[in-house]
């Protein structure tokens, strides 16, 4: 299933778990060429549910999540260990 302009326009923000997947395997299969076509918010919510589940399953510790298609540092709170 490949979204459209306009599937991707009638995703309800903040983004679901359902939707962040969906979006995440969108991703994969089309190489990142979804984001050519979603809108800047929507791109910023998945960039921000992105982080949480990286904050979530411990994985980064600095505080720090770097998004390779848009180059941004996105911080979120440092975990306590």
């Amino acid at each position: 299933m490949t979204l459209t302009k306009e599937d991707l326009d009638k995703i309800k923000l903040p983004l679901s778990d359902e939707d962040y997947r969906m979006l995440r395997e969108e991703d994969a299969r089309t190489c990142y060429k979804v984001w050519q076509l979603a809108s800047p918010e929507l791109r910023e919510a998945f960039d921000k549910k992105e982080a949480e589940r990286v904050d979530c399953n411990c994985r980064q510790k600095t505080g720090r999540l770097w998004n390779y298609l848009t180059g941004k540092i996105l911080y979120f709170d440092k975990l306590d260990y």
